[in-house]
């Protein structure tokens, strides 16, 4: 018999997108901690970079083919 496991974790904390942008644009961990976030979540924020992904598309000519 397989007994089911109960779900004990706590419901996990959302933040609004536009107050973890500001945190990176500005670098200012203080505006989020002042709203009550915590400082580990709002710090989370201002180290993260957008990764940049490059694509090159092959060109041939109807010559190579």
């Amino acid at each position: 018999m397989i007994i089911p496991m109960t779900i004990t974790a706590r419901p996990q904390q959302r933040y609004d997108h536009r107050l973890r942008n500001l945190v990176h644009r500005t670098g200012d961990v203080t505006i989020a901690t002042d709203l009550g976030v915590p400082r580990g979540t709002a710090r989370g924020g201002v180290g993260a970079r957008k990764r940049v992904f490059v694509a090159a598309l092959a060109i041939v000519t109807a010559e190579e083919a």
